[in-house]
Parts: structure tokens; C-alpha cells; sequence
């Protein structure tokens, strides 16, 4: 008899069991504690194929008064390409298990498989996009948080912005001059593109700071002998991200309540989770393992760097 007529309604039922657990991992529907943070800072864009190009991160449309013909925001001649990466994790599980109907140890496994693919895009951002960022390219060429990018790369002379401050702790009079910088980031034309910030991000060694800056009502005078309205109460959300703790002293400001996010998660399949080697297969009658596991398709990439600043200690 083979191993799936022997099984099937077992594995089936087994099968059944663990995608609901990888179900409730993925959904994170009861664990508000660790709900994914990543689509705060980064546009989920959909892949029809194996790459995508991005030409409209190279254009931010502005209103002028009509006169004469139309003017049109042509493509420059530079594209931004993002390649969908296939990702996988898989679980062995003993076929003897099977057997004994006892999946106790197994189903949490499952579920914290699921919990592991919900996650992976924060832990993607954080370690390749932020504090990876140096290895990597935006649409000009350049790393994404960089002191010199040009507000047009195919005209130099209409200026640069920077978006990589060093020797920039994060103080409330640092945070004053980032913020003032972030609002005057001009366009091609020289005109502000009225960019206003609305999140301070931060490691967890720096939330007590970031929260007397952008939430507490009073804060020391200059004197530091009494206390004063905190001007810059509710002016940001602080974003805490566990994932960046290795940076204990770097903080990020940036604007992700727009039509734009700095950052791109690009999905080309959503995890599917599956029954990947079975009774049948040689690896069973090897090593006495079914082995379950779950893959997705997707790319992690930037947006606009006017969005978002990095700054160092």
C-alpha cells in the first residue's frame, strides 16, 4: 500500500492542523506585541513578473499656471529596477509522529513559522535597507541616505539635498534642524516640495528620548531650572523598531503619511504554506521526515530619499 493511501486521511488531517497554526502565526491577530511594523514605512507594490521597473520614482508631479502648451513630466532616461528574490523556510517532522497522531511540539512550530513570514519584511528593511543601506543603490545611483543627491541627476545645477547626517544625536534642538531641513527639500524648480515630517523612528535605547521630544508637555529650560511647554508635543509619531537595536544611537526622520513611502516592498507571491516531501518521497524513506515548509516571492527596495533622513550619533 503506498504511503498516501496508507496516510491520507491523516496527513490530511495533520496537513490541516498545521496550515491553520501557520495561519495564526501569519495573521498575528493575538499578539499585538509583535504586529509587523514594516508597512508604516514602506509601499507595498504588487509584481505581475520577475522584476519591475520603478520610472515613477523619478517624478514628483507639481501644479503650475497653464500657460502656453502643456508642459509634460517626460521619463528621464535613468529607471530603477527591482528583481523579485525567492525566499523559504521549511520544518521536518517525523514520520512516527504521524504514526502517534502527536503534533504537540509541531503545531507551535507551525505557528511560529507563520508568525516568522508575517515578520520577514521587517527584519528585511531593518537589516538591508536601513542599517545595510551603504551596499545598496536608489534611483539616482547613489545609497539612499547620501549627503550629495541631486534633486535632478540629468541637471546638477538645480542642487542637492542631503538625507545622511552624521554627528547628529538625537536631541531636541537636532531634532529642531532636521525637521526645518526635511520642509525646505526643493524640487528641480527650487521651490520647496512641502514635505513635512510626521514620524521619528527609533532603536529602543533611544525611546525615552524620542518620546520627551515628541510627546512629553513640558521639558527642562534651557537653565534647566524649571520647565516649559514642549513646543514639539504631537508634532511626530515615535516609531520604536526592535530590529534596528544594533544602531543604539541612530535615529530616522521621515514623512509616511503621504502619497508616498520611502521605502518599496514589492510582492510577487504571498507565502503559501505546504506539504513539500510526504510519505512517498525519497527523503521519507531516508530519513523518516515529512517535511512542511513555506516560500514567497517578493523585493525590498527605496522610494523617494527626500521621505525619510538618517542621522548618527
Amino acid at each position: 500500500m503506498s504511503g498516501i493511501a496508507q496516510y491520507g486521511a491523516a496527513l490530511d488531517a495533520l496537513y490541516q492542523n498545521f496550515n491553520a497554526a501557520f495561519d495564526e502565526g501569519y495573521s498575528a491577530i493575538n499578539d499585538q506585541n509583535n504586529l509587523p511594523w514594516w508597512d508604516k514605512v514602506a509601499m507595498r507594490i504588487d509584481s505581475t513578473t520577475d522584476e519591475e521597473v520603478h520610472a515613477w520614482i523619478q517624478q514628483i508631479p507639481e501644479v503650475r499656471e497653464w500657460l502656453g502648451d502643456r508642459h509634460f513630466a517626460a521619463l528621464s532616461e535613468a529607471s530603477y529596477r527591482l528583481k523579485n528574490r525567492h525566499f523559504e523556510r521549511s520544518v521536518a517532522v517525523n514520520k512516527n509522529r504521524l504514526h502517534d497522531r502527536r503534533i504537540s511540539v509541531e503545531a507551535p512550530l507551525m505557528r511560529s513559522l507563520g508568525r516568522a513570514f508575517r515578520k520577514f519584511p521587517d527584519r528585511a528593511i531593518a537589516s538591508e535597507l536601513l542599517i545595510g543601506y551603504a551596499s545598496r543603490k536608489c534611483w539616482d545611483g547613489l545609497s539612499f541616505f547620501n549627503d550629495t543627491h541631486y534633486v535632478d541627476p540629468l541637471n546638477t545645477a538645480a542642487g542637492s539635498f542631503d538625507n545622511l547626517r552624521a554627528s547628529t544625536a538625537l536631541t531636541a534642538a537636532n531634532f529642531d534642524t532636521v525637521y526645518a531641513d526635511m520642509c525646505g527639500f526643493e524640487g528641480p524648480d527650487g521651490q520647496p516640495l512641502g514635505i513635512v515630517p510626521d514620524t521619528l523612528i527609533v532603536p529602543p535605547t533611544l525611546r525615552t528620548t524620542a518620546l520627551l521630544i515628541a510627546k512629553a508637555a513640558y521639558v527642562p529650560s534651557a537653565a534647566g531650572t524649571a520647565t516649559q511647554t514642549n513646543v514639539n508635543e504631537g508634532t511626530v509619531d515615535v516609531l520604536v523598531i526592535p530590529e534596528l537595536a544594533s544602531e543604539s544611537t541612530t535615529w530616522y526622520l521621515a514623512s509616511l503619511k503621504g502619497a508616498f513611502k520611502p521605502l518599496i516592498v514589492q510582492v510577487r507571491e504571498e507565502p503559501v504554506f505546504e506539504l513539500i516531501l510526504g510519505p512517498d518521497s525519497d527523503h521519507c524513506r531516508k530519513k523518516n521526515e515529512l517535511v512542511y515548509g513555506a516560500d514567497c516571492r517578493c523585493a525590498f527596495g527605496y522610494g523617494l530619499p527626500q521621505l525619510m533622513v538618517r542621522c548618527t550619533a
